[in-house]
């Protein structure tokens, strides 16, 4: 009966570790997600060179994605500048962890 109890708790925590790796795993792609978006973003606004319709349409869609886009416009000199502020949430259902993340990046 001893060996029984061992094997089924050791698989128990297996199974716990499993889901616990997929959860960590989600997390960080969804992360990556945001950071490539991040990068989109930055590439469509220099693309478009600064279209203030363009940076509401990247606002616009950041929103529908769950992610919250701030874009604050400034000068270099002569050279124009945006510092693009991405910010998303970081999960882990799992362990009922939530935090939110920012990531940023500059549009030249």
């Amino acid at each position: 009966m001893k060996h029984v109890i061992e094997a089924f708790s050791v698989l128990f925590v297996m199974i716990l570790n499993l889901f616990l790796c997929m959860t960590v795993l989600t997390a960080s792609a969804d992360a990556a997600a945001a950071k490539r978006f991040t990068a989109d973003v930055v590439a469509e606004i220099e693309n478009s060179n600064f279209n203030s319709r363009v940076v509401e349409s990247c606002r616009i869609r950041a929103e529908k994605s769950g992610y919250e886009l701030a874009v604050i416009p400034g000068n270099y000199g002569k050279q124009k500048l945006a510092r693009v502020r991405l910010t998303y949430s970081y999960r882990l259902p799992l362990l009922a962890l939530e935090a939110h993340k920012t990531t940023e990046a500059v549009a030249r």
